[in-house]
Protein backbone atom coordinates (compact mmCIF):
# COMPACT_ATOMS: atom_id res chain seq x y z
CA UNK A 1 0.00 0.00 0.00
CA UNK A 2 1.46 3.33 -1.05
CA UNK A 3 1.71 6.38 1.16
CA UNK A 4 -1.03 8.11 -0.85
CA UNK A 5 -3.36 5.13 -0.33
CA UNK A 6 -2.70 5.21 3.39
CA UNK A 7 -3.52 8.94 3.51
CA UNK A 8 -6.71 8.44 1.49
CA UNK A 9 -7.78 5.63 3.82
CA UNK A 10 -7.04 7.75 6.90
CA UNK A 11 -8.93 10.74 5.47
CA UNK A 12 -11.92 8.55 4.61
CA UNK A 13 -11.92 7.15 8.17
CA UNK A 14 -11.66 10.64 9.70
CA UNK A 15 -14.47 11.97 7.50
CA UNK A 16 -16.69 9.02 8.49
CA UNK A 17 -15.99 9.65 12.19
CA UNK A 18 -16.79 13.35 11.71
CA UNK A 19 -20.06 12.45 9.96
CA UNK A 20 -20.98 10.27 12.95
CA UNK A 21 -20.04 13.06 15.39
CA UNK A 22 -22.25 15.49 13.48
CA UNK A 23 -25.12 12.99 13.56
CA UNK A 24 -24.77 12.64 17.34
CA UNK A 25 -24.33 16.34 18.14
CA UNK A 26 -26.79 18.03 20.49
CA UNK A 27 -28.41 20.14 17.75
CA UNK A 28 -29.12 17.04 15.65
CA UNK A 29 -30.60 15.17 18.60
CA UNK A 30 -32.79 18.16 19.54
CA UNK A 31 -33.97 18.53 15.95
CA UNK A 32 -34.87 14.81 15.82
CA UNK A 33 -36.72 14.99 19.16
CA UNK A 34 -38.79 17.97 18.04
CA UNK A 35 -39.55 16.29 14.69
CA UNK A 36 -40.52 13.07 16.50
CA UNK A 37 -42.74 14.92 18.96
CA UNK A 38 -44.56 16.73 16.16
CA UNK A 39 -45.13 13.52 14.21
CA UNK A 40 -46.22 11.62 17.34
CA UNK A 41 -48.86 14.27 17.95
CA UNK A 42 -50.06 13.92 14.37
CA UNK A 43 -50.61 10.20 14.92
CA UNK A 44 -47.50 9.09 13.07
CA UNK A 45 -44.61 7.15 14.58
CA UNK A 46 -41.03 7.94 13.66
CA UNK A 47 -38.60 5.04 13.46
CA UNK A 48 -35.46 5.90 15.37
CA UNK A 49 -32.15 5.41 13.65
CA UNK A 50 -30.89 1.93 14.45
CA UNK A 51 -34.12 0.85 16.09
CA UNK A 52 -35.59 -2.39 14.89
CA UNK A 53 -39.29 -3.10 14.62
CA UNK A 54 -39.09 -5.46 17.57
CA UNK A 55 -37.51 -2.90 19.90
CA UNK A 56 -39.48 -2.10 23.02
CA UNK A 57 -40.36 1.61 22.87
CA UNK A 58 -41.02 1.77 26.60
CA UNK A 59 -37.27 2.17 27.04
CA UNK A 60 -37.53 5.62 25.44
CA UNK A 61 -40.68 6.75 27.21
CA UNK A 62 -40.46 8.12 30.74
CA UNK A 63 -44.01 8.55 32.01
CA UNK A 64 -44.37 10.25 35.33
CA UNK A 65 -47.25 7.96 36.29
CA UNK A 66 -47.12 4.20 36.31
CA UNK A 67 -50.15 2.07 37.19
CA UNK A 68 -52.01 5.02 38.67
CA UNK A 69 -49.27 6.21 41.00
CA UNK A 70 -46.62 8.84 40.47
CA UNK A 71 -43.11 7.46 40.06
CA UNK A 72 -41.42 10.84 39.68
CA UNK A 73 -42.28 14.50 39.63
CA UNK A 74 -44.60 15.40 36.72
CA UNK A 75 -42.00 17.85 35.41
CA UNK A 76 -39.58 14.96 34.77
CA UNK A 77 -41.91 13.08 32.41
CA UNK A 78 -41.01 12.94 28.73
CA UNK A 79 -44.29 14.51 27.66
CA UNK A 80 -43.78 17.47 29.98
CA UNK A 81 -40.19 18.04 28.85
CA UNK A 82 -41.13 17.88 25.16
CA UNK A 83 -44.11 20.19 25.73
CA UNK A 84 -41.84 22.70 27.48
CA UNK A 85 -39.28 22.57 24.65
CA UNK A 86 -41.96 23.09 22.00
CA UNK A 87 -43.56 25.90 24.00
CA UNK A 88 -40.17 27.62 24.39
CA UNK A 89 -39.42 27.24 20.67
CA UNK A 90 -42.81 28.74 19.75
CA UNK A 91 -42.29 31.61 22.19
CA UNK A 92 -38.83 32.36 20.77
CA UNK A 93 -40.12 32.28 17.20
CA UNK A 94 -42.99 34.62 18.11
CA UNK A 95 -40.62 36.94 19.97
CA UNK A 96 -38.18 37.07 17.05
CA UNK A 97 -40.94 37.89 14.57
CA UNK A 98 -42.38 40.70 16.69
CA UNK A 99 -39.14 42.30 17.92
CA UNK A 100 -37.99 45.66 16.64
CA UNK A 101 -34.24 45.53 16.18
CA UNK A 102 -31.92 48.53 16.24
CA UNK A 103 -28.95 48.26 13.89
CA UNK A 104 -25.75 50.29 13.84
CA UNK A 105 -25.35 52.53 10.80
CA UNK A 106 -22.42 50.50 9.42
CA UNK A 107 -24.24 47.14 9.39
CA UNK A 108 -25.42 47.51 5.80
CA UNK A 109 -22.12 48.98 4.59
CA UNK A 110 -20.09 46.13 3.03
CA UNK A 111 -16.95 48.30 2.87
CA UNK A 112 -16.89 49.14 6.59
CA UNK A 113 -13.83 47.66 8.38
CA UNK A 114 -15.96 46.06 11.09
CA UNK A 115 -17.65 43.86 8.48
CA UNK A 116 -14.31 42.59 7.15
CA UNK A 117 -13.80 40.70 10.42
CA UNK A 118 -16.34 38.11 9.36
CA UNK A 119 -14.93 37.60 5.86
CA UNK A 120 -13.09 34.36 6.39
CA UNK A 121 -12.09 32.60 3.21
CA UNK A 122 -14.66 33.91 0.77
CA UNK A 123 -12.94 34.75 -2.47
CA UNK A 124 -9.52 33.94 -1.01
CA UNK A 125 -7.88 31.14 -2.93
CA UNK A 126 -9.14 28.51 -5.30
CA UNK A 127 -11.37 25.58 -4.45
CA UNK A 128 -8.31 23.31 -4.48
CA UNK A 129 -6.53 25.52 -1.91
CA UNK A 130 -9.61 25.51 0.32
CA UNK A 131 -9.83 21.72 0.01
CA UNK A 132 -6.13 21.34 0.87
CA UNK A 133 -6.54 23.65 3.87
CA UNK A 134 -9.51 21.58 5.09
CA UNK A 135 -7.58 18.32 4.74
CA UNK A 136 -4.58 19.80 6.58
CA UNK A 137 -6.78 21.04 9.41
CA UNK A 138 -8.52 17.65 9.72
CA UNK A 139 -5.15 15.87 9.81
CA UNK A 140 -3.85 18.32 12.42
CA UNK A 141 -6.95 17.73 14.58
CA UNK A 142 -6.51 13.98 14.22
CA UNK A 143 -2.84 14.26 15.18
CA UNK A 144 -3.81 16.16 18.33
CA UNK A 145 -6.45 13.58 19.17
CA UNK A 146 -3.96 10.74 18.73
CA UNK A 147 -1.42 12.61 20.85
CA UNK A 148 -3.98 12.81 23.66
CA UNK A 149 -4.86 9.11 23.52
CA UNK A 150 -2.22 8.05 26.12
CA UNK A 151 -3.61 10.66 28.53
CA UNK A 152 -7.14 9.37 27.98
CA UNK A 153 -6.03 5.80 28.59
CA UNK A 154 -4.22 6.80 31.77
CA UNK A 155 -7.30 8.63 33.08
CA UNK A 156 -9.50 5.64 32.29
CA UNK A 157 -7.16 3.38 34.23
CA UNK A 158 -7.37 5.73 37.21
CA UNK A 159 -11.16 5.56 37.18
Amino acid sequence: MTEADKKRKMIAMILEEERIRQMLCVESIERNLVRQSKSDRDGERVTRAGAGAEEDNSYWEMPWKAEGRACCAPSLGTEHIVDNLLEAAAWLKQRESSADYVYASHVGDESHPANAYWDEAEGHGSEEEKRQWLIRSILADEECRLAMRPCDEMLLRLL
